[in-house]
């Protein structure tokens, strides 16, 4: 009889849910903007929060200091707008200068109107499964005492800050694109965490508390997940951390649907429970998803919204699902499912050692029982198999030159299912 031990099972669950949380998304986003967006490289903030979920972000950015949309726009060969017509992109986030699209009136003579519409269409006629996002800036620290008191709302932060929101959400609406509402959860921060340090001594730019807020908005618009599980706290205090999470989930994951998100753009997320080998899978993705393919990694798929699916065996699967809107465009998410039971029974050893761990060159798998022949499978954090091999009972060596610095999964299996599962940090 195969035996999975106690603490050994305890710490399999634990690993696969943090994997499981890790839907393994990789998404291509141009920034195009001005030093609100390049201060403390804010999209590669975006990407290591992304790591940290089993998420990959592909970036590049435009933004020069102080510049206007119109400024990206003019003269059409500017390399901006070139790239937004020759790259193949999920997202174009579209940031104004930060005064900006509060000046005057919002309408069709407005600079930042004419050329938030010119850059949507430009998005939208260059390639068809790509989608605009506006970026929320700010209010000033103490509101903006060059141009108060005409208008009177530069007076103050509060003041500033709600018609910037204002003037964002009229770009969304009249365009039909979708907002990062990084100034709101930098707002919900300033009234509920007033310790945390949004501004640099300028009153305007973000300190890296400051940008760390932004980039949490920016990760759960792009990728649709809960960010308080994210583990990549940048510089910042782990506390603070953690509220700026907590604010982003807040402000952006509970409320989708009123920054359009899901509306206008396409995602794909999923839901499962399991009783016994019977898998229920509820589908979340947003409401621009047409069509579903799953990948139950067993061998079968199903193009039903909402499967219930019998798998073979007690089992570790990686299920894929993949939303498709009515232009064919396609978002895709994976996961682990873990089938194996918790009921088992307990016995002196282990019937594996793997050692070292952390490891640099290799690791040795010892079998403590000599099964006659087992089978090895390595995955990353995001379900993809990287290394399989048979093997015999005693000692196995496993070669990790190939193999990025991080952490990895590892399943011995047999016939009759899984023997051990553990994971391992490569350094």
């Amino acid at each position: 009889m195969n035996k999975v031990y106690p603490a050994l099972l305890f710490l399999a669950i634990a690993c696969l849910s943090a994997a499981q949380s890790q839907a393994g998304q990789k998404l291509r986003v141009f920034f195009i903007g001005n030093s609100y967006t390049y201060y403390n490289d804010m999209p590669k903030m975006v990407a290591d929060i992304a790591a940290s979920m089993g998420d990959t972000l592909i970036y590049e950015s435009h933004t020069p200091g102080g510049w206007k949309l119109q400024d990206h726009w003019a003269p059409p060969q500017d390399p901006c707008v070139q790239k937004v017509k020759t790259a193949s992109w999920d997202y174009v986030v579209l940031q104004e200068q930060s005064q900006m699209p509060a000046f005057g009136q919002l309408g069709p003579s407005h600079p930042t109107y004419i050329y938030a519409g010119q850059f949507t269409k430009l998005i939208r006629d260059s390639a068809k499964c790509t989608s605009a996002m506006f970026y929320m800036t700010w209010g000033y620290k103490d509101g903006d005492p060059n141009n108060c008191p005409s208008p009177q709302y530069f007076c103050t932060y509060e003041g500033m800050d709600s018609v910037i929101r204002a003037r964002y959400m009229e770009l969304a609406d009249s365009f039909d694109a979708v907002v990062s509402p990084a100034g709101a959860v930098r707002r919900y921060i300033r009234a509920n965490h007033p310790s945390i340090e949004l501004y640099q001594s300028d009153g305007s730019h973000p300190t890296v508390e400051g940008s760390y807020a932004v980039a949490c908005a920016f990760y759960t618009a792009l990728f649709k997940k809960d960010p308080t599980a994210v583990t990549f706290n940048s510089t910042i205090p782990a506390t603070d951390a953690a509220n700026i999470r907590a604010a982003a989930k807040k402000v952006v994951y509970d409320s989708f649907a009123y920054w359009g998100l899901g509306v206008y753009d396409l995602a794909a997320a999923y839901d499962h429970s399991n009783m016994g080998l019977q898998v229920t899978f509820t589908n979340k993705s947003s409401l621009k998803a047409q069509t579903y393919s799953w990948d139950f990694g067993d061998g079968t798929a199903s193009t039903t919204k909402d499967p219930v699916h019998v798998f073979p065996a007690n089992n570790i699967y990686t299920v894929t699902l993949t939303a498709y809107d009515a232009n064919g465009c396609s978002r895709a998410t994976t996961k682990q499912v873990n089938l194996i039971p918790d009921g088992i029974r307990e016995v002196e050893q282990a019937p594996f050692t793997i050692t070292p761990n952390p490891a640099s060159e290799y690791i040795t798998i010892l079998s403590n029982q000599q099964p006659a022949r087992f089978n090895i499978r390595i995955t990353n954090a995001i379900g993809q198999t990287l290394y399989e091999a048979h093997a015999n009972g005693g000692t196995n060596k496993v070669d990790l030159s190939a193999f990025s610095n991080g952490v990895y999964y590892i399943a011995l299996y047999n016939e009759g299912g899984v023997l051990h599962y553990d994971k391992f940090i490569k350094q």
